[in-house]
Protein backbone atom coordinates (compact mmCIF):
# COMPACT_ATOMS: atom_id res chain seq x y z
CA UNK A 1 0.00 0.00 0.00
CA UNK A 2 3.07 2.22 0.92
CA UNK A 3 3.63 2.31 -3.04
CA UNK A 4 0.66 3.31 -3.76
CA UNK A 5 0.40 6.38 -1.29
CA UNK A 6 3.62 7.53 -2.54
CA UNK A 7 2.58 7.29 -6.43
CA UNK A 8 -0.05 9.39 -5.37
CA UNK A 9 1.55 12.25 -3.55
CA UNK A 10 1.28 14.77 -6.44
CA UNK A 11 -2.31 14.47 -6.21
CA UNK A 12 -2.76 15.09 -2.69
CA UNK A 13 -5.43 17.92 -2.49
CA UNK A 14 -8.55 18.34 -2.08
CA UNK A 15 -10.70 18.86 -4.97
CA UNK A 16 -14.55 20.66 -5.54
CA UNK A 17 -16.91 18.17 -7.12
CA UNK A 18 -20.12 19.66 -7.28
CA UNK A 19 -19.63 20.90 -4.43
CA UNK A 20 -18.44 17.96 -2.21
CA UNK A 21 -15.22 17.78 -0.56
CA UNK A 22 -13.17 14.82 -2.79
CA UNK A 23 -10.16 13.46 -1.22
CA UNK A 24 -7.49 11.48 -2.69
CA UNK A 25 -6.76 8.30 -1.07
CA UNK A 26 -3.40 8.36 1.23
CA UNK A 27 -3.66 12.32 1.30
CA UNK A 28 -6.09 12.16 4.42
CA UNK A 29 -4.80 9.36 6.49
CA UNK A 30 -2.56 6.78 6.98
CA UNK A 31 -3.25 3.42 6.18
CA UNK A 32 -4.23 1.28 9.68
CA UNK A 33 -4.14 -1.86 10.51
CA UNK A 34 -7.26 -3.35 12.15
CA UNK A 35 -7.10 -6.85 14.36
CA UNK A 36 -9.93 -7.84 12.88
CA UNK A 37 -8.91 -7.14 9.28
CA UNK A 38 -11.13 -9.62 7.61
CA UNK A 39 -9.51 -11.78 4.88
CA UNK A 40 -9.79 -11.73 0.78
CA UNK A 41 -9.45 -14.56 -1.26
CA UNK A 42 -9.35 -15.36 -4.79
CA UNK A 43 -11.66 -17.30 -7.41
CA UNK A 44 -12.17 -18.16 -10.82
CA UNK A 45 -16.38 -18.36 -11.88
CA UNK A 46 -17.32 -21.80 -12.03
CA UNK A 47 -17.16 -23.12 -15.51
CA UNK A 48 -15.29 -20.15 -16.62
CA UNK A 49 -18.08 -18.00 -16.95
CA UNK A 50 -17.91 -14.36 -17.90
CA UNK A 51 -19.73 -11.44 -15.84
CA UNK A 52 -20.74 -12.34 -12.43
CA UNK A 53 -23.59 -11.23 -10.56
CA UNK A 54 -23.77 -12.29 -7.22
CA UNK A 55 -26.41 -11.51 -4.36
CA UNK A 56 -26.05 -13.39 -1.05
CA UNK A 57 -29.31 -13.30 0.58
CA UNK A 58 -29.17 -15.29 4.53
CA UNK A 59 -26.73 -18.28 4.12
CA UNK A 60 -26.97 -18.54 0.56
CA UNK A 61 -24.92 -16.95 -2.63
CA UNK A 62 -26.28 -16.63 -5.43
CA UNK A 63 -24.76 -16.22 -8.57
CA UNK A 64 -25.46 -15.77 -12.32
CA UNK A 65 -22.91 -15.75 -15.19
CA UNK A 66 -22.78 -15.98 -18.96
CA UNK A 67 -20.83 -18.22 -21.22
CA UNK A 68 -20.67 -19.39 -25.27
CA UNK A 69 -20.32 -16.42 -27.76
CA UNK A 70 -19.99 -12.81 -26.36
CA UNK A 71 -22.44 -11.54 -29.31
CA UNK A 72 -24.82 -14.67 -28.39
CA UNK A 73 -24.66 -17.13 -25.78
CA UNK A 74 -26.38 -18.13 -22.62
CA UNK A 75 -27.33 -17.57 -18.71
CA UNK A 76 -26.46 -19.76 -16.20
CA UNK A 77 -27.88 -19.19 -12.73
CA UNK A 78 -25.84 -21.54 -9.23
CA UNK A 79 -25.77 -21.07 -5.55
CA UNK A 80 -23.94 -21.86 -2.84
CA UNK A 81 -24.14 -22.62 1.16
CA UNK A 82 -20.81 -22.74 2.19
CA UNK A 83 -19.45 -19.24 1.18
CA UNK A 84 -18.12 -20.07 -2.54
CA UNK A 85 -16.21 -23.61 -2.21
CA UNK A 86 -18.97 -25.41 -3.47
CA UNK A 87 -21.28 -24.35 -6.38
CA UNK A 88 -24.54 -26.60 -7.24
CA UNK A 89 -25.54 -27.60 -10.46
CA UNK A 90 -26.06 -24.31 -12.69
CA UNK A 91 -29.18 -23.87 -14.34
CA UNK A 92 -29.90 -22.35 -18.20
CA UNK A 93 -31.74 -19.13 -17.40
CA UNK A 94 -32.92 -17.98 -20.85
CA UNK A 95 -35.46 -20.92 -22.55
CA UNK A 96 -34.25 -18.99 -26.20
CA UNK A 97 -30.79 -20.63 -26.69
CA UNK A 98 -27.79 -17.91 -27.42
CA UNK A 99 -30.84 -15.17 -26.38
CA UNK A 100 -27.89 -12.90 -23.98
CA UNK A 101 -25.78 -10.51 -24.63
CA UNK A 102 -22.08 -9.90 -23.35
CA UNK A 103 -20.19 -7.87 -25.78
CA UNK A 104 -19.89 -4.36 -24.61
CA UNK A 105 -19.51 -5.68 -20.81
CA UNK A 106 -22.09 -3.62 -19.38
CA UNK A 107 -24.77 -5.27 -21.41
CA UNK A 108 -24.96 -8.40 -19.31
CA UNK A 109 -27.93 -9.98 -17.18
CA UNK A 110 -28.75 -8.92 -14.02
CA UNK A 111 -30.10 -11.00 -10.98
CA UNK A 112 -32.18 -9.90 -7.56
CA UNK A 113 -33.20 -12.31 -4.44
CA UNK A 114 -37.31 -11.41 -3.71
CA UNK A 115 -39.60 -12.50 -1.12
CA UNK A 116 -38.81 -16.49 0.14
CA UNK A 117 -35.86 -16.63 -2.20
CA UNK A 118 -37.15 -16.12 -5.55
CA UNK A 119 -34.74 -15.71 -7.80
CA UNK A 120 -34.84 -12.38 -11.06
CA UNK A 121 -33.02 -12.40 -13.85
CA UNK A 122 -33.04 -9.55 -16.60
CA UNK A 123 -30.69 -8.72 -19.85
CA UNK A 124 -30.63 -7.08 -23.01
CA UNK A 125 -31.87 -9.65 -25.34
CA UNK A 126 -29.33 -10.67 -28.70
CA UNK A 127 -29.64 -10.61 -32.17
CA UNK A 128 -31.21 -14.17 -31.77
CA UNK A 129 -33.72 -12.99 -29.31
CA UNK A 130 -36.97 -12.11 -30.76
CA UNK A 131 -37.61 -8.72 -31.48
CA UNK A 132 -39.45 -6.17 -29.36
CA UNK A 133 -42.61 -5.44 -31.06
CA UNK A 134 -42.93 -1.92 -29.07
CA UNK A 135 -40.16 -0.27 -32.11
CA UNK A 136 -41.58 1.90 -34.69
CA UNK A 137 -40.96 0.28 -38.20
CA UNK A 138 -37.88 3.07 -38.49
CA UNK A 139 -36.40 1.83 -35.82
CA UNK A 140 -36.74 -1.78 -36.25
CA UNK A 141 -32.84 -2.61 -37.65
CA UNK A 142 -31.01 -1.45 -34.89
CA UNK A 143 -33.61 -0.63 -32.19
CA UNK A 144 -35.96 -3.50 -31.28
CA UNK A 145 -33.71 -5.13 -29.08
CA UNK A 146 -36.02 -6.91 -26.28
CA UNK A 147 -35.21 -6.62 -22.40
CA UNK A 148 -35.74 -9.55 -20.97
CA UNK A 149 -37.12 -10.86 -17.60
CA UNK A 150 -37.20 -14.75 -16.30
CA UNK A 151 -37.59 -15.74 -12.92
CA UNK A 152 -36.99 -19.03 -11.04
CA UNK A 153 -40.07 -21.34 -10.94
CA UNK A 154 -41.78 -22.61 -7.80
CA UNK A 155 -39.79 -25.80 -7.67
CA UNK A 156 -37.01 -24.07 -7.65
CA UNK A 157 -35.33 -26.24 -10.60
CA UNK A 158 -35.50 -24.06 -13.68
CA UNK A 159 -36.58 -21.09 -15.11
CA UNK A 160 -39.92 -19.53 -16.53
CA UNK A 161 -39.99 -18.58 -19.54
CA UNK A 162 -38.52 -15.01 -20.48
CA UNK A 163 -40.69 -12.24 -21.16
CA UNK A 164 -39.83 -8.62 -23.03
CA UNK A 165 -40.72 -5.79 -20.80
CA UNK A 166 -40.39 -3.02 -23.03
CA UNK A 167 -44.06 -2.52 -23.87
CA UNK A 168 -43.62 1.23 -25.71
CA UNK A 169 -40.02 2.25 -26.09
CA UNK A 170 -36.96 1.19 -27.91
CA UNK A 171 -32.91 1.17 -29.22
CA UNK A 172 -32.27 -0.37 -25.65
CA UNK A 173 -28.25 0.07 -25.62
CA UNK A 174 -26.86 0.20 -22.01
CA UNK A 175 -27.18 -2.81 -18.86
CA UNK A 176 -30.82 -2.74 -17.21
CA UNK A 177 -30.89 -3.70 -13.45
CA UNK A 178 -33.10 -5.46 -11.44
CA UNK A 179 -34.00 -4.72 -7.24
CA UNK A 180 -36.12 -7.05 -5.40
CA UNK A 181 -37.48 -6.90 -1.68
CA UNK A 182 -39.02 -8.79 1.64
CA UNK A 183 -42.33 -7.42 0.54
CA UNK A 184 -42.85 -8.86 -2.81
CA UNK A 185 -42.03 -5.85 -4.89
CA UNK A 186 -39.51 -6.52 -8.24
CA UNK A 187 -38.40 -3.74 -9.78
CA UNK A 188 -36.71 -3.71 -13.60
CA UNK A 189 -34.71 -0.14 -14.79
CA UNK A 190 -33.33 0.62 -18.22
CA UNK A 191 -33.11 3.49 -20.11
CA UNK A 192 -34.09 3.99 -23.97
CA UNK A 193 -35.97 6.33 -26.22
CA UNK A 194 -39.43 7.08 -26.69
CA UNK A 195 -39.03 9.90 -29.26
CA UNK A 196 -38.59 8.91 -33.43
CA UNK A 197 -35.19 10.69 -34.29
CA UNK A 198 -33.97 11.43 -30.90
CA UNK A 199 -30.95 10.62 -29.27
CA UNK A 200 -28.85 10.39 -25.95
CA UNK A 201 -30.39 13.79 -24.69
CA UNK A 202 -33.86 12.59 -25.15
CA UNK A 203 -33.12 9.58 -23.69
CA UNK A 204 -34.96 8.75 -20.30
CA UNK A 205 -34.52 5.92 -17.47
CA UNK A 206 -37.50 3.73 -17.55
CA UNK A 207 -39.12 1.64 -14.22
CA UNK A 208 -41.32 -1.57 -14.63
CA UNK A 209 -42.47 -2.93 -11.18
CA UNK A 210 -44.42 -5.80 -9.73
CA UNK A 211 -46.00 -6.16 -6.05
CA UNK A 212 -46.94 -10.33 -6.94
CA UNK A 213 -42.97 -11.78 -7.21
CA UNK A 214 -43.07 -10.81 -11.05
CA UNK A 215 -45.64 -12.29 -11.76
CA UNK A 216 -46.82 -9.46 -13.76
CA UNK A 217 -45.30 -5.78 -14.47
CA UNK A 218 -46.38 -2.68 -14.99
CA UNK A 219 -46.28 -1.05 -18.27
CA UNK A 220 -42.69 1.14 -17.71
CA UNK A 221 -43.15 4.45 -17.00
CA UNK A 222 -40.12 7.53 -17.10
CA UNK A 223 -38.79 7.55 -13.35
CA UNK A 224 -38.08 11.55 -13.33
CA UNK A 225 -39.17 14.64 -15.32
CA UNK A 226 -35.78 16.22 -15.43
CA UNK A 227 -34.57 16.39 -18.90
CA UNK A 228 -31.02 15.04 -18.48
CA UNK A 229 -30.97 12.01 -21.07
CA UNK A 230 -29.27 9.34 -20.72
CA UNK A 231 -25.69 7.95 -21.61
CA UNK A 232 -26.76 5.30 -24.18
CA UNK A 233 -24.15 2.37 -23.32
CA UNK A 234 -23.65 2.96 -19.51
CA UNK A 235 -25.82 0.87 -17.07
CA UNK A 236 -28.25 1.76 -14.07
CA UNK A 237 -28.26 0.23 -10.76
CA UNK A 238 -30.70 -0.15 -8.77
CA UNK A 239 -30.96 -1.71 -5.02
CA UNK A 240 -34.72 -2.20 -2.95
CA UNK A 241 -35.83 -2.17 0.23
CA UNK A 242 -38.79 -2.81 2.84
CA UNK A 243 -41.54 -0.29 2.65
CA UNK A 244 -41.18 0.61 -0.68
CA UNK A 245 -37.79 2.34 -1.06
CA UNK A 246 -35.69 2.30 -4.07
CA UNK A 247 -32.28 3.60 -5.26
CA UNK A 248 -31.16 4.42 -8.36
CA UNK A 249 -27.76 5.51 -10.02
CA UNK A 250 -27.23 6.38 -13.86
CA UNK A 251 -25.62 8.78 -15.94
CA UNK A 252 -26.86 11.82 -17.79
CA UNK A 253 -26.45 12.76 -21.35
CA UNK A 254 -27.31 16.13 -21.11
CA UNK A 255 -26.39 18.57 -24.24
CA UNK A 256 -24.35 15.27 -25.33
CA UNK A 257 -21.26 16.44 -22.93
CA UNK A 258 -22.77 16.53 -19.68
CA UNK A 259 -22.27 13.04 -18.34
CA UNK A 260 -22.96 13.38 -14.54
CA UNK A 261 -23.96 10.32 -12.41
CA UNK A 262 -27.55 10.76 -10.85
CA UNK A 263 -28.98 9.29 -7.28
CA UNK A 264 -32.50 9.13 -7.44
CA UNK A 265 -34.92 8.12 -4.59
CA UNK A 266 -38.40 6.85 -4.10
CA UNK A 267 -40.13 5.75 -0.65
CA UNK A 268 -43.54 4.94 -2.69
CA UNK A 269 -42.68 1.75 -4.70
CA UNK A 270 -41.24 3.74 -7.31
CA UNK A 271 -44.04 5.36 -7.97
CA UNK A 272 -42.43 8.57 -7.54
CA UNK A 273 -38.54 9.73 -7.50
CA UNK A 274 -36.67 12.49 -6.11
CA UNK A 275 -33.00 12.54 -7.55
CA UNK A 276 -29.60 15.32 -7.49
CA UNK A 277 -26.46 14.96 -9.25
CA UNK A 278 -23.44 13.45 -7.12
CA UNK A 279 -20.51 13.98 -9.38
CA UNK A 280 -20.01 15.57 -12.69
CA UNK A 281 -17.88 14.66 -16.02
CA UNK A 282 -18.04 16.49 -18.97
CA UNK A 283 -16.77 13.92 -22.24
CA UNK A 284 -18.54 14.34 -25.52
CA UNK A 285 -18.46 10.41 -25.70
CA UNK A 286 -20.57 7.45 -23.85
CA UNK A 287 -17.82 6.14 -21.63
CA UNK A 288 -19.59 2.67 -21.10
CA UNK A 289 -19.40 2.77 -17.52
CA UNK A 290 -21.31 1.04 -14.24
CA UNK A 291 -22.27 1.90 -10.63
CA UNK A 292 -22.43 -0.04 -7.45
CA UNK A 293 -24.50 -0.10 -4.17
CA UNK A 294 -23.32 -1.52 -0.78
CA UNK A 295 -24.69 -0.85 3.01
CA UNK A 296 -23.16 1.36 5.00
CA UNK A 297 -23.68 2.27 8.64
CA UNK A 298 -27.47 1.82 8.37
CA UNK A 299 -27.45 3.78 4.92
CA UNK A 300 -26.08 3.24 1.29
CA UNK A 301 -22.54 3.78 -0.10
CA UNK A 302 -21.92 4.11 -3.74
CA UNK A 303 -19.47 3.48 -5.91
CA UNK A 304 -19.09 5.07 -9.90
CA UNK A 305 -16.63 5.99 -12.64
CA UNK A 306 -15.38 9.64 -13.80
CA UNK A 307 -12.58 10.43 -15.87
CA UNK A 308 -11.29 6.90 -16.04
CA UNK A 309 -10.84 6.70 -12.35
CA UNK A 310 -13.59 4.63 -9.72
CA UNK A 311 -14.65 6.73 -7.09
CA UNK A 312 -16.69 6.01 -3.80
CA UNK A 313 -18.94 7.55 -1.20
CA UNK A 314 -21.12 7.50 1.73
CA UNK A 315 -24.72 8.55 0.88
CA UNK A 316 -26.54 11.03 3.11
CA UNK A 317 -30.66 10.18 3.26
CA UNK A 318 -31.54 13.00 0.92
CA UNK A 319 -29.10 10.45 -1.54
CA UNK A 320 -25.96 13.12 -1.76
CA UNK A 321 -22.18 11.49 -1.47
CA UNK A 322 -20.72 13.01 1.73
CA UNK A 323 -17.34 11.97 1.53
CA UNK A 324 -16.09 10.98 -2.02
CA UNK A 325 -12.61 9.50 -2.38
CA UNK A 326 -10.69 7.95 -5.26
CA UNK A 327 -9.80 4.32 -5.62
CA UNK A 328 -5.84 4.19 -5.31
CA UNK A 329 -5.55 2.65 -8.58
CA UNK A 330 -2.06 1.89 -10.24
CA UNK A 331 -2.95 0.85 -13.97
CA UNK A 332 -5.20 3.04 -16.32
CA UNK A 333 -8.54 3.56 -17.39
CA UNK A 334 -10.44 2.01 -14.00
CA UNK A 335 -14.04 0.54 -14.47
CA UNK A 336 -16.40 -1.53 -13.24
CA UNK A 337 -16.81 -0.52 -9.66
CA UNK A 338 -17.81 -3.14 -7.44
CA UNK A 339 -18.24 -2.54 -3.25
CA UNK A 340 -19.29 -5.27 -0.65
CA UNK A 341 -19.59 -4.44 3.04
CA UNK A 342 -19.31 -6.66 6.10
CA UNK A 343 -20.78 -6.21 9.48
CA UNK A 344 -18.43 -4.35 10.90
CA UNK A 345 -18.78 -1.41 8.35
CA UNK A 346 -15.96 -2.54 6.54
CA UNK A 347 -15.87 -2.30 2.89
CA UNK A 348 -14.10 -4.18 -0.19
CA UNK A 349 -14.25 -1.91 -3.03
CA UNK A 350 -12.69 -3.53 -6.60
CA UNK A 351 -12.49 -2.71 -10.04
CA UNK A 352 -10.85 -3.51 -13.27
CA UNK A 353 -8.16 -1.41 -14.43
CA UNK A 354 -6.26 -1.12 -17.88
CA UNK A 355 -9.35 -2.35 -19.82
CA UNK A 356 -10.30 -1.47 -23.25
CA UNK A 357 -12.67 -2.79 -26.10
CA UNK A 358 -12.39 -6.65 -26.01
CA UNK A 359 -9.55 -6.79 -23.44
CA UNK A 360 -10.46 -7.56 -19.62
CA UNK A 361 -7.88 -6.05 -18.09
CA UNK A 362 -6.79 -6.82 -14.67
CA UNK A 363 -8.31 -6.81 -11.22
CA UNK A 364 -7.19 -4.35 -8.04
CA UNK A 365 -9.04 -4.20 -4.91
CA UNK A 366 -8.25 -2.48 -1.42
CA UNK A 367 -10.37 -3.00 1.86
CA UNK A 368 -11.46 0.46 4.19
CA UNK A 369 -12.17 0.68 7.74
CA UNK A 370 -16.00 1.82 8.84
CA UNK A 371 -14.13 4.71 8.58
CA UNK A 372 -13.17 4.76 5.02
CA UNK A 373 -9.71 4.26 5.94
CA UNK A 374 -7.73 2.35 3.93
CA UNK A 375 -6.18 -1.08 5.86
CA UNK A 376 -2.55 -1.64 5.41
CA UNK A 377 -1.68 -4.78 3.66
CA UNK A 378 -5.18 -5.49 2.28
CA UNK A 379 -4.47 -3.96 -1.20
CA UNK A 380 -4.44 -7.06 -3.85
CA UNK A 381 -4.70 -7.41 -8.11
CA UNK A 382 -5.50 -10.12 -10.21
CA UNK A 383 -4.16 -9.93 -14.05
CA UNK A 384 -5.92 -11.09 -16.94
CA UNK A 385 -9.74 -10.66 -16.51
CA UNK A 386 -11.34 -12.53 -19.26
CA UNK A 387 -12.29 -10.24 -22.60
CA UNK A 388 -15.69 -8.84 -22.14
CA UNK A 389 -15.76 -9.73 -18.51
CA UNK A 390 -14.85 -7.92 -14.85
CA UNK A 391 -14.67 -9.19 -11.47
CA UNK A 392 -17.06 -9.05 -8.62
CA UNK A 393 -16.79 -9.37 -5.00
CA UNK A 394 -19.05 -10.82 -2.39
CA UNK A 395 -19.39 -10.68 1.44
CA UNK A 396 -18.75 -14.40 3.40
CA UNK A 397 -20.42 -15.24 7.06
CA UNK A 398 -17.04 -15.15 8.55
CA UNK A 399 -17.06 -11.49 7.50
CA UNK A 400 -14.17 -11.81 4.73
CA UNK A 401 -14.51 -11.20 1.16
CA UNK A 402 -14.29 -13.30 -2.48
CA UNK A 403 -12.97 -11.88 -5.26
CA UNK A 404 -14.60 -14.00 -8.04
CA UNK A 405 -12.85 -13.11 -11.75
Amino acid sequence: MSNKISSLGALCAVVGLTGITLTFLGCASSPVRAQDTPTVRLARVPDGGLQPEIVVSGQTTHLLYFKGNPKNGDLFYTRSTDGGTNWQKAIRVNSVANSALAMGTIRGGQLAIGREGRVFVVWNGSDVAPKSAAAPASERKYGAAPLLFARLNDAGDAFEPERNLITKNWNLDGGADVAADEDGRVYVAWHAQDKIGGDETTRRVFLATSTDDGTTFTPETPVWDKPTGACGCCAVRLRAEKGGKVALLYRSATDMVHRDTYMLQSSDGGHSFAGQKIAEWNIAMCPMSSFSFAPHKGGLMAAWENEARVYFSPLNTTGMATKVQAAPQQGANAKYPTLASNGNSQTLLLWTQNTSWGNGGDAQWELFDAQMRPLAGTDGQRANVPAWSFATAFTRSDGGFTVLY
